[in-house]
């Protein structure tokens, strides 16, 4: 059995006259229906680039809410809220997704100039209320609350949030970005912030150089690229050190995608891609403790930086704290102008200086350079920027060009390195064509860690003062002249090219300034040989160390391996 289809007043013209004042009607009715419905913002609602959006978010009780270029999270703005003291003042909005009850958390982040307990408040469309309690600390807070947590209310049905500060005796502002439903994040939660757990947990093959250190643990604020975040942990095995983390991607995808617990939350890819890291720097900078040191790699501009950030390294270096600038990037060289009143050396040229038939070598006797082997260094296969020096120079290219410089800033020590970098330490082009055997980074960590040291004034104020070699008599030796107290021991190494250990030895010092003889080995392995020398106090902490190399020549030499045939 057939339905009757449906009589269409378009189909009919018999009925169009009639009809038609009341098809008009409904559709009026329709539109003055959709006009009452009120817009709902998506799962992520809140990030105060829109000044519409910020409007609709209210001060209450005596506080004032207005957006903000400080401290966001996401973009360029952040949500400001000035609370009275005394005051249960806060903020609220119906601007809100109504559907809360497929999502585990609301989330946001806040920037606290000061602690504050407040109180996180939903509204649902019965008028019912639940609160939810959150300490803030000052800087840095990203803030979960468990939907599961708001009983009493109709999670399908939440028309508004409010955020209240409880009775602070002092006024307090806030800083709010991005407000969003979204699941827990438990590691999240664990760890404080959007970055990565730096420790020793994993070990690669390295020379502990001054792990542990009789200076003591070296403090450092450090801020690796995301692609090569493991840097900071090969300067941690072989310096003590007490790391402070602030990880900042070289590219808008490394920052955004390089954490798989923060996939994708680190920022967006286009606009401000990376705010987070710059607000987490600022907070280190202006919330943490004393630092003996920061190092500062070139992974973005400097004059992309905060103008905060910028200005409380100058005020930090000032007051004492080291600087370690590895390679530092400029593209607008006038907003960089107060770069080059803080750095050792002004880059000329971004383009990287041809490294062929340029070796680097020692320009000035200094503590950071001082029995560091730069022959080890595959130099072929390294380049650096152009610069003027503003310090003085302690490594330079054979042609003259400045690459390490150092300088003096208030009651701070710079270092500046115009060397292209990975991972902080030299690049080095093609690593299968350098020649060299030997673990020639080993080298370079220890000029990075020495640097490290001076800058952050935990040099020793005696300790190795000379490598060198002797060979009268038939018999080769190494003489190591020290200046460390009665008692400490000097520790040898000696390697051939392939870095297989020839031999050891462990040798007391019986006076300050006295010299040890150490034997090399009769029977030498190949070409190049390097003497690594440890000086430790008696407990066994390093109080200093360097690098020696020499050569020898062996009766015989393999050049290669030919095959009569390519084929058998």
């Amino acid at each position: 059995m057939f339905r009757k289809r449906p009589i269409s007043i378009f189909r009919n013209p018999r009925l169009l006259p009639a009809a038609t004042p009341l098809a008009i009607a409904g559709l009026l009715i329709l539109q003055t229906g959709a006009q009452e419905t009120r817009k709902r913002p998506r799962p992520d609602f809140a990030t105060f680039e829109d000044a519409a959006e910020a409007a609709r978010w209210k001060g209450v009780g005596g506080a004032e809410a207005a957006p903000s270029r400080d401290f966001p999270s996401w973009q360029t703005h952040s949500l400001k809220v000035r609370i009275p003291a005394g005051s249960t003042g806060g903020v609220e909005t119906d601007y809100v997704p109504e559907d809360w009850h497929r999502f585990e958390a609301l989330q946001f982040f806040a920037y606290a100039e000061a602690p504050v307990a407040l109180e996180v408040e939903v509204r649902d469309a019965r008028g019912q209320t639940a609160r939810r309690g959150v300490k803030l600390e000052k800087g840095v807070n990203h803030v979960q609350v468990r939907t599961s947590g708001f009983k009493g209310v109709d999670l399908r049905r939440i028309e508004g949030l409010a955020l209240r500060a409880q009775s602070p005796q002092e006024s307090v502002t806030l800083y709010l970005d991005r407000f969003r439903l979204t699941e827990y994040n438990e590691v999240l939660a664990r760890f404080g912030k959007m970055d990565a757990p730096y420790g020793l947990d994993v070990e690669t093959p390295h020379v502990k150089w001054a792990r542990p250190y009789a200076g003591g643990p070296v403090h450092v604020l450090i801020v690796p690229d995301v692609a090569h975040g493991r840097a900071a942990v090969e300067i941690a095995q072989r310096l003590e050190c007490r790391l402070e983390p602030v990880t900042l991607g070289a590219s808008s995808g490394k920052n955004r995608w390089g954490f798989g617990d923060f996939y994708g939350q680190r920022g967006y890819s286009y606009g401000a891609p990376f705010t987070l890291a710059y607000t987490y720097l600022a907070d280190r900078l202006l919330n943490g403790p004393e630092y003996d040191v920061m190092v500062l790699p070139g992974s973005r501009p400097w004059e992309e930086f905060p103008e905060i950030v910028r200005r409380k390294i100058r005020e930090r270096v000032e007051n004492g704290m080291g600087l370690v600038l590895i390679d530092p990037q400029v593209r607008d060289r006038e907003r960089a102008a107060d770069l080059w009143e803080l750095s050792a050396l002004e880059i000329l040229d971004t383009e990287p200086q041809p490294a062929e038939g340029r070796f680097w070598q020692r320009a000035a006797d200094h503590f950071i350079t001082r029995n560091v082997p730069l022959e080890a260094f595959p130099d072929d296969q390294m380049s650096h920027r152009k610069t003027r020096a503003h310090g003085q120079v302690l490594v330079q290219a054979a042609n003259g060009d400045p690459i390490l410089a150092v300088r003096q800033v208030g009651k701070g020590r710079v270092v500046t390195a115009a060397w292209v970098q990975r991972g902080m330490i030299p690049l080095v082009e093609d690593q299968w064509n350098t020649g060299a055997t030997w673990r020639y980074w080993e080298y370079m960590y220890s000029l990075l860690a020495r640097a490290i040291v001076w800058a952050a004034r935990k040099e020793p104020a005696a300790g190795l003062q000379a490598i060198r070699f002797d060979s009268s008599g038939g018999a080769r030796y190494a003489v190591v002249r020290a200046g460390a107290p009665a008692g400490a021991r000097v520790r040898t190494t000696v390697r051939d090219e392939f870095w297989e250990t020839e031999s050891t030895g462990l040798e007391r010092i019986a006076q300050p300034g006295s010299e040890i003889t150490v034997a090399l080995p009769s029977r030498p392995r190949g070409v190049h040989h390097f003497v690594d020398v440890i000086l430790e106090d008696a407990e066994g902490k390093v109080i200093d160390w360097g690098s020696a190399t020499y050569t020898t020549q062996p009766p015989t030499l393999v050049e290669g391996i030919e095959f009569s045939s390519d084929r058998f």
